[in-house]
């Protein structure tokens, strides 16, 4: 008996010992998980957690927006609000594959892009996932300043005549038009053509 009072110390330790490595494995992992694309921490372990991954002007007076959002008390999707200068301008659900959440969070259903008409100028975008299930809030996914442009400019660089009479309608010359336009957001494009016109 004596013996085995003697034992319980080091059982006991032991005990204590492989209960601190679990709580570090699992702290680990929650780490792990919201390092995936930069991903935004939630304030309460019940608040939604994820990245605003994109925000980029596109032609046209919009933006793209794209990221991944997660409530960590359901597999269920969460809402995403986006707002433009403090005003509501797009409600999105984030349920888009996103492979690369598979290995941190053991689904992939969570991710979300849009593109949103916002019109010319300087816009703060931000970004928000509301909480789905649980005792959590909304989290910031994060807030981006954009700049958008519609107007379209260029240039017409080359108007080149073709000598030789086009073979499938002999009474028209063709000729080679090049140039290249761009609407002040990338990317940029160039162009090039041919035609023909009757003599």
């Amino acid at each position: 008996m004596a013996a085995a009072r003697r034992a319980d110390p080091t059982t006991r330790s032991e005990r204590a010992r492989r209960s601190a490595l679990a709580v570090i494995a699992v702290g680990a992992l929650a780490l792990a998980a919201l390092a995936v694309a930069g991903a935004a921490a939630a304030a309460s372990p019940s608040d939604p957690f994820g990245s605003l991954d994109l925000v980029r002007p596109r032609p046209g007076g919009t933006v793209e927006v794209a990221g991944w959002a997660k409530d960590p008390d359901t597999s269920q999707p969460v809402q995403v609000h986006v707002y433009v200068d403090g005003a509501g301008a797009a409600i999105l659900t984030a349920d888009q594959a996103r492979p690369d959440l598979q290995a941190p969070l053991g689904e992939e259903n969570h991710g979300f892009a849009a593109t949103i008409p916002i019109g010319d100028g300087h816009h703060d975008v931000c970004v928000y996932a509301l909480n789905r299930s649980g005792p959590g809030g909304t989290t910031v996914l994060g807030c981006r300043g954009v700049d958008v442009s519609s107007t379209v400019v260029g240039s017409l660089d080359v108007v080149t005549n073709q000598e030789r009479p086009s073979l499938v309608a002999p009474n028209h010359h063709p000729f080679h038009v090049a140039g290249w336009r761009s609407t002040r957001t990338p990317p940029s494009r160039s162009w090039r053509t041919s035609t023909s016109t009757a003599r």
